[in-house]
């Protein structure tokens, strides 16, 4: 499947490498000549230096025999024009277009298509998102809960005497008596996919799946997840802050955010948590008092020495740091750690502050361009093969695919789906409740498969499961 991207900036160089590691064939256009020439350096793919509205240059990227096309200039205009264009020249293509303005994230289907447009992606939504997600996964890296709580992947470094290091796992499962299934093993800076075979040694990390229960008795009891918010603080001005406070007040922004479907997980009852909101624009904290009734805004600059104990916001169960300023934003969520705030998050455009994560003592860092750039891949793999987690830093991603009549695995066994090198159904979702997954199982029509992958195996698994020219 071709991709023709528009926009050589941070994002668009990004999605181009993340396409092109999954061994899409991408082509990039850019009409500066200075960028367009460090992407063709930086970049194993086709870029075309040109102005994208134009047919000549896309024309020269390959848009006849396009599948998607993704607009990400800077200009919402320009971005909803080119797709325009785009779709005169390939009436099949699906389009995107990248808009900062909530207007058009708003607009009905047929408008958008009206307009030549097929999903609007916004990157304040989007990363007001991930902060939801992050919160309800409860920032513990380690543990990934899945919507049913039936089972839950938890992963752990093995030790010196661990009932998993120096026999295979077949061994260990059967001398343990627990259901578990080991996903992947992680070993040094490599990671498989385990056979029964598999011999763990003290020193990998192992990913277990299993039912909660079996795994706190493997691995000891469950560390616990964010405490149920009653105090939130909120920094910075911008729509992302504006979009959580709204949110967590249960204003319209809490369906859009998910965060209608997570307030028991995270409130505990219908008790909404309140919220102080730090801004160092006087004018921005007029807008937001006004647009804010229910929160508490504070005209404060986020370095001020005594703002924490002056403000009574020491104890908060949450930290947000939203602000423009990405450093700050790192700084101000570690020192947040030493006023006793429970939990404390950052706002940062790319992932290269994520490696400060552990050193700085925050719980989490969501990146803008990186919830764009999965959001768009997400949405090119189309509906029946989503993502349910990624791990970032270590290639491995856990994807779901539903079972539909026109997918032709009705009635076939596990074992014979042929799956790539890296690549295991780790659990099946059938009539709504989850259980591990077998070789002998066989798929029936509704079915929802997990399915943890490496990143090299993604291309593969998405021909399996979505056709040959996904």
């Amino acid at each position: 499947m071709r991709t023709v991207i528009l926009g050589a900036g941070t994002t668009g160089l990004q999605l181009a490498k993340w396409l092109a590691s999954e061994g899409k064939d991408v082509a990039l256009i850019e009409r500066d000549p200075d960028i367009a020439r460090v992407a063709a350096n930086a970049l194993d793919c086709l870029v075309v230096e040109g102005d994208g509205s134009q047919p000549e240059a896309l024309e020269r990227a390959g848009i006849a025999k396009a599948q998607a096309f993704v607009a990400l200039t800077g200009s919402d205009e320009l971005n909803i024009v080119t797709c325009s264009v785009a779709a005169a020249e390939q009436p099949g293509l699906r389009r995107i277009a990248r808009v900062r303005n909530s207007y058009f994230t708003s607009l009905a289907p047929s408008r958008r298509s009206f307009m030549g447009v097929d999903r609007f992606i916004n990157p304040d939504i989007e990363t007001a998102r991930a902060f939801v997600s992050l919160l309800s996964q409860g920032l513990d890296s380690s543990i990934v809960r899945f919507s049913d709580e039936d089972l839950v992947l938890r992963s752990s470094r093995l030790a010196q005497g661990s009932p998993f290091a120096g026999r295979s796992l077949r061994e260990s499962r059967a001398a343990l008596g627990l259901s578990f299934l080991a996903a992947a093993l992680e070993r040094g800076r490599g990671i498989e996919i385990p056979s029964g075979d598999t011999v763990p040694d003290p020193g990998d990390v192992i990913y277990l799946l299993g039912a909660p229960r079996d795994l706190d008795e493997l691995l000891g009891e469950e560390p616990s997840a964010l405490p149920r918010m009653g105090k939130v603080v909120l920094a910075g001005g911008g729509p992302v802050v504006r979009l959580l406070a709204e949110g967590l007040a249960g204003g319209a922004a809490a369906a859009t955010l998910g965060l209608a479907r997570e307030a028991k997980g995270l409130f505990g009852s219908t008790r909404r948590p309140s919220v102080a909101v730090v801004e160092s624009s006087m004018a921005a904290c007029k807008l937001l008092a006004r647009d804010l009734p229910g929160a508490l805004v504070l005209n404060r600059e986020l370095s001020d020495e005594d703002l924490f104990l002056e403000e009574g916001l020491t104890g908060a169960d949450l930290f947000v740091a939203a602000t423009e300023d990405q450093e700050l934003n790192l700084l101000s969520a570690s020192r947040a750690k030493l006023f006793g705030v429970e939990r404390s998050l950052a706002l940062s455009e790319n992932n290269a502050y994520s490696p400060l994560v552990e050193r700085l003592g925050i719980d989490g860092v969501i990146s803008v361009k990186s919830n764009v750039v999965a959001s768009i891949v997400e949405y090119l793999r189309g509906g029946n093969l989503t993502t349910l987690h990624s791990f970032y830093d270590r290639g491995l991603k856990i994807l779901e695919f539903t079972v539909t009549e026109h997918s032709r695995l009705d009635e076939v066994p596990i074992r014979e789906l042929d799956l790539p090198k890296g690549a295991l159904v780790i659990f099946i979702n059938r009539r709504g409740r989850s259980s591990l997954a077998t070789g002998d199982t066989r798929l029936v029509v509704g079915d929802r498969l997990g399915i943890f992958t490496s990143m090299d195996a993604i291309r593969k698994v998405e021909e399996l499961f979505l056709g040959r020219d996904a």
